[in-house]
């Protein structure tokens, strides 16, 4: 059996669907975005057609407007992440897009004489606010400090490469617009190594084999059909790019702490959030929309299941308590 990163000899079982519940009450930033946008965030059985076209389109919408869900962020990045190669790519791809964030602002809003003075102290300034948000949240000293290292870096090597092609017409291989589009593919595509693809982005609402997806079953499956799905692999590959290039500055600290616990830093607090991972994984139908069991079901369905939720506060008492209570 193969060994996965985070994983470790864990397998994603047969998709199959099961009873939407979660493991992990919602945060008070879900229950906003849920009371002001109700038809995205939890649509009924029938969702209008723009709510399907965003929900294939971004897959998890929801992760892209909660910027301090921790428990769900890091869940979601581990149930859709769990193939070796993926989760290398991403290690490689997601700084360098952050990187490249840097680049674009220095090459477009910075001067020759001024290379480190551009839009891009603004970035960096946001970004570390927020990464340091995510840290205090968890109580992680030595996380915000690798996380806020590895950033000023990113900055500071973006603007050195951006001093050094300053001053003329740029090759077209060295436009900010090409490098995004190239990293962004590369890692929207590494998703092929994984064996399965999320609902949503396959048009169901449960989760599919790769071969599936892409060759039909060749039983039912006509080779008009088979053609088509082929055919629409590389257009939704265009919104995963555009996905991978949003989510990218949101999953580096993600990808900092997976180094940090791989190396053995708070074993307890990773086993903790690793098991409920491999808990929704094992059912065969990760949600989400939550952390826990669904697929691609609205929060609608959870009906009375979300009352026997913990209380969200006695969670992260629980998890300061596996902090230790510390800044380390």
């Amino acid at each position: 059996m193969r060994k996965r990163p985070w994983l470790g000899c864990a397998q994603f079982q047969t998709p199959t669907r099961a009873t939407p519940r979660r493991l992990v009450a919602q945060t008070r930033e879900e229950q906003l975005w849920r009371r002001c946008v109700p038809r995205l965030f939890a649509p009924g059985e029938q969702p209008a057609p723009l709510t399907r076209a965003i929900n294939h389109i971004g897959v998890t919408p929801m992760a892209h407007v909660t910027f301090l869900n921790l428990d769900y962020q890091i869940y979601l990045n581990q149930v859709l992440h769990t193939a070796g190669g993926t989760w290398l790519t991403h290690l490689v791809c997601v700084p360098l897009n952050v990187g490249l964030l840097f680049y674009a602002l220095a090459i477009h809003t910075g001067g020759p004489d001024s290379m480190f003075m551009n839009a891009g102290l603004v970035l960096l300034a946001v970004l570390a606010a927020w990464y340091t948000a995510m840290a205090v949240k968890l109580r992680s000293g030595l996380w915000a400090g690798v996380v806020l290292a590895v950033l000023a870096g990113l900055w500071l090597v973006a603007n050195v490469c951006a001093g050094l092609v300053a001053g003329g017409e740029l090759a077209w291989f060295l436009r900010p617009i090409t490098l995004v589009a190239a990293v962004s593919a590369v890692q929207a595509y590494s998703h092929l190594f994984e064996e399965h693809v999320p609902p949503r982005a396959n048009f169901q609402q449960r989760w599919q084999p790769v071969r599936e997806f892409i060759w039909g079953d060749p039983a039912t499956v006509t080779l008009q059909a088979r053609l088509q799905r082929l055919a629409w692999t590389p257009i939704g590959g265009l919104w995963g790019l555009l996905d991978e290039w949003w989510a990218s500055a949101k999953l580096l600290p993600l990808y900092l702490l997976e180094l940090l616990w791989a190396l053995g830093y708070r074993r307890a607090q990773r086993e903790q959030i690793r098991g409920r991972s491999l808990e929704a994984l094992a059912s065969g139908d990760p949600a989400l929309d939550w952390v826990g069991i669904g697929g691609g079901a609205s929060v609608a369905a959870l009906g009375e299941a979300s009352a026997s939720d913990h209380d969200h506060d006695d969670q992260h008492e629980a998890a300061a308590a596996l902090a230790e209570l510390n800044w380390v």
